[in-house]
């Protein structure tokens, strides 16, 4: 943005100055403290869980609605590659939904990325 070259540099820094140019605004980032934890966020869809739940075959957790729509497009692969699993079945990661309750609890006025309230999902 700012040329270094002898003339254009002093007369652009001129125009900031006199307030001529109006340099747009950077976003403010969220306090490290209310960045959501790497822990509790789906590797499938990059969000919070919100219905967590782990396949019996393997011992990774997702999102449901991430994991189901990704299996939709690649039947009972496993994400991370491997082996495809024996069994669509799943179990609700409960330890995962208290730990984002706790979470959520510390930081009543943060909305999770992509919920469109604070609401977890079903049980």
């Amino acid at each position: 943005l700012i040329s270094r070259e002898r003339g254009r540099y002093s007369s652009l820094h001129g125009a900031l100055a006199g307030g001529m140019i109006a340099l747009p605004h950077e976003p403010v980032a969220a306090p490290l403290d209310d960045a959501e934890p790497d822990e509790l966020t789906c590797p499938i869809c990059y969000t919070m869980f919100r219905d967590p739940v782990i396949p019996i075959d393997e011992p990774r957790v997702y999102e449901r609605d991430a994991l189901l729509a990704f299996w939709r497009r690649r039947p009972l692969a496993s994400f991370f590659g491997g082996e495809s699993l024996a069994s669509a079945r799943m179990e609700p990661a409960l330890h995962v939904r208290e730990q984002v309750a706790a979470w959520l609890a510390a930081h009543p006025g943060h909305t999770p990325e992509g919920w469109t309230s604070r609401e977890p999902g079903p049980p």
